[in-house]
């Protein structure tokens, strides 16, 4: 196949990828009230799984570094146990509160375990605690700047 047909191949998937997950993210609001916000969620991660599996080889072709390099198993992993213990947090804390109150103390108490479960198994990569490392640089200045 010559590049014309190639990149009408790409983006024949890349537009079946947003019409899928757009169709997952439908079925699962039409079902959330009924099932309530548990299907919602699994509707949503499945619908960001199944983008991501169609969008792989499409992307890895583009890439000039490979994604394993990019993005090791260890950080894959670490957002799998981060969004376990984050999604499982909150609704524990939401079933047991319930209400507004509940829903903002879920939010929390999910962020938190979602930061726990993501950093303990190593997700946190060199180029992120550079990140870090540059940012409390930055507001050491400017706290040194202003004193």
């Amino acid at each position: 196949p010559n590049g014309g047909e190639r990149r009408s191949v790409r983006n024949t998937i890349l537009g079946l990828t947003v019409l899928s997950v757009v169709e997952v993210k439908r079925e699962g609001l039409d079902q959330a009230d009924e099932y309530g916000s548990v299907v919602t969620t699994v509707f949503l991660v499945l619908g960001i799984f199944s983008s991501t599996c169609v969008m792989h080889g499409s992307v890895r072709r583009m890439l000039s570094t490979p994604l394993s390099e990019l993005w090791p198993p260890r950080q894959m992993f670490s957002i799998a146990v981060g969004y376990a213990a984050g999604f499982l947090t909150a609704y524990a804390v939401d079933q047991s509160l319930g209400g507004h109150l509940g829903t903002l103390a879920a939010l929390a108490a999910g962020t938190v375990a979602y930061v726990i479960g993501f950093v303990l198994p190593g997700g946190l990569g060199e180029r992120d605690r550079d990140r870090i490392r540059s940012i409390r640089e930055r507001i050491a200045a400017r706290g040194a700047a202003t004193a």
